[in-house]
């Protein structure tokens, strides 16, 4: 079969091409970058290595600013050898393109086990490849597809092996990478007791709580805290009605976003009655509810759902058998045509130019523009002007500075050795315990709602901003009161494009006001 022999191949070159295509050229030097949340499990890889411990950078208070510890160790291996600071993402992303094919692979063994036909295989492989989230935040250096292709690889250990010890393992191994992996492999357990009526399908389960403890243990004793930072920065404080609605209005987004998955997804929930399909559907709901509860991710406008794209290759293994026994022969022309076709010239200028991205017809194309040119997504085109800054406060400015980020992982990794103040609050405990009394679902951004501006300029004061103070409010103009008063706006050319940052008026560093080594500065080549 043609595409049998050519997707995985295919979808390893596009791989390259997407990882060069978010890398970036400043000063002659190329960058490779990950998402910014990534990136802060980067400078935590790097701290450790440095031997500075398990922090946000040297001499950071202890604050559990990850929720991926088992990610956070694979990425410090990388730091222990040679590589310079701009290619040490390059390795996790070739992981991501590796682990892509992994899913693909496991998605294909695991639908023939449900069918001896092939067509169901190579259809469930295929809609998951042309499913954007799974290639976005595999290849952008985050672990949803890792927990993703450890999850398929649990269930075929039971499906064809009924291994257990297999399973246990995976268990452990998931929950260390990150905690609440423990959801869908809850789901799998239930289906295999369901299936097997036999308590030792519990034992993956009691792996992953043996391992839950080992981490809860680590944390209080080194962290002093029963939970990680980013749970009181996304949930502490918010009213879980405020959450649940939030949670489902994003599945609603999800449904128009990517509306051949959805419908994919319930074609599978249709065929609950396969006592086989529940290793599917129970991980695939259960992961979905927990979305829910949590209020959703903060990303599904632009990049997709990072629960739901953990999950979805689940689904599509689920629905294969019975999309191409309902479609027959006509399925190699329908859901190849509406999964990859591509959208007309003239739609996708549109797109590109920000005229739909308000509507629900740029929610449903940007995928395509994206995928055609990975530089187009605007957290990569923003890469750009983060490490210009960290390049910037390296060259400009005295190493011993305290720096304000709103993007707390590219800067500090880059700009490594200086202090830094998280605005947002994923490193800050003071921050993340705010209180927030929101009355609009619509408000609720998770890890996006708090931040205490008043506290950041006459308590931390930072020497300098990268960012201006976000919010989520309308009308700013305290705020912009409040940073034009302490603060003096520096411009700066990188390569094709000018950059700001934000020097604080009384800052002096060796006698030298900082206002003095921006005013020279200002305007220059950086």
């Amino acid at each position: 079969m043609v595409v049998k022999r050519f997707l995985p191949l295919a979808v390893f070159l596009y791989s390259l091409y997407f990882i060069f295509m978010s890398s970036h050229t400043v000063n002659g030097k190329r960058y490779f970058v990950l998402f910014d949340d990534a990136m802060i499990s980067m400078t935590y890889a790097k701290s450790l290595v440095k031997g500075c411990g398990l922090v946000w950078y040297c001499g950071a208070p202890k604050v559990e600013g990850i929720t991926n510890l088992g990610w956070t160790l694979y990425m410090a291996l990388w730091h222990i050898l040679p590589i310079p600071p701009e290619k040490l993402a390059l390795p996790l992303q070739i992981t991501g393109a590796l682990t892509i094919l992994g899913i693909l692979f496991m998605v294909y063994k695991i639908s023939t086990v449900f069918s001896e036909r092939e067509t169901p295989a190579v259809l469930s492989a295929l809609a998951v490849a042309t499913y954007f989230p799974i290639v976005y935040w595999s290849l952008m250096g985050m672990e949803v597809g890792v927990l993703s292709l450890l999850l398929l690889l649990a269930v075929y250990a039971l499906l064809r092996y009924k291994n257990r010890t297999i399973v246990s393992v995976i268990a452990a191994l998931g929950v260390l990478i990150r905690m609440d992996f423990l959801i869908p492999l809850f789901g799998i357990t239930l289906a295999d007791f369901l299936k097997r009526r036999r308590i030792g399908a519990f034992v993956p389960l009691f792996s992953a709580l043996a391992t839950l403890s080992l981490i809860l243990a680590f944390r209080l004793l080194y962290y002093g805290d029963v939970f990680p930072n980013t749970y009181y920065l996304k949930v502490y404080g918010f009213p879980l009605w405020i959450r649940v609605v939030r949670g489902i209005l994003n599945l609603v987004i999800f449904t128009f976003a990517h509306p051949v998955h959805a419908l994919l997804i319930a074609a599978a929930l249709s065929t609950f009655k396969n006592d086989k399909k529940l290793y599917l559907l129970l991980p695939f709901l259960l992961y979905v509810a927990y979305q829910i509860y949590v209020g959703g991710d903060a990303w599904e406008g632009v990049y997709g759902n990072r629960f739901i794209a953990t999950v979805l290759p689940l689904g599509m293994v689920a629905a294969a058998d019975k999309v191409g026994m309902t479609l027959g022969k006509w399925v190699w022309v329908i859901l190849p045509a509406s999964l990859i076709s591509v959208p007309t010239p003239k739609h996708i200028k549109r797109a590109i130019s920000g005229g739909e991205k308000s509507g629900i017809v740029f929610h449903i194309l940007r995928k395509y523009v994206y995928l055609a040119n990975p530089r187009k997504e605007p957290a990569i085109s923003y890469h750009k002007t983060q490490i210009c800054k960290a390049l910037y406060l390296n060259r400009r400015f005295p190493e011993d500075i305290r720096v304000g980020v709103v993007w707390a992982g590219i800067i500090p990794y880059f700009a490594y050795g200086k202090e830094f103040v998280d605005m947002l609050g994923k490193n800050d405990r003071y921050i993340s315990h705010i209180v927030v009394n929101l009355k609009n679902p619509l408000e609720f951004v998770p890890g996006h709602n708090k931040y205490d501006y008043n506290y950041i300029v006459h308590r931390l004061k930072p020497d300098v901003l990268t960012n201006t103070f976000y919010t989520r409010e309308k009308g700013s103009k305290a705020l912009d009161t409040l940073l034009h008063a302490h603060y003096r706006m520096c411009d700066f050319k990188c390569e094709d494009r000018m950059v700001s940052v934000f020097v604080r008026k009384d800052a002096v560093k060796g006698g030298v006001p900082l206002v003095r080594m921006c005013e020279k500065a200002d305007r220059s080549p950086l």
